[in-house]
């Protein structure tokens, strides 16, 4: 629902507009207000994910978004450093 739901009380400008998309989502004022709220959300979920990102590393975030990770020539490959318990 966040992502579509940004856009479909973006479509509403006017009541005029999409009025049964206006209605489903119980008026005008309505809509404005679930707009707010949503784009409120956006602007915390953003910067809470950027923060997550610098934490973590940015070969996790390469890793994520390429699907591969760079490691130094000398790194021990994960078979090594596992532990068995």
């Amino acid at each position: 629902m966040r992502r579509s739901g940004g856009k479909v009380l973006g479509v509403i400008r006017k009541p005029t507009q999409a009025h049964w998309l206006t209605t489903l989502l119980g008026g005008y004022e309505m809509a404005r207000w679930e707009h707010f709220w949503l784009t409120i959300g956006f602007c915390e979920f953003f910067p809470l994910h950027v923060f997550q990102v610098i934490k973590t590393g940015w070969n996790n975030f390469r890793g994520m978004v390429s699907g591969m990770e760079i490691w130094p020539a000398d790194a021990i490959p994960y078979t090594r450093e596992r532990r068995d318990i």
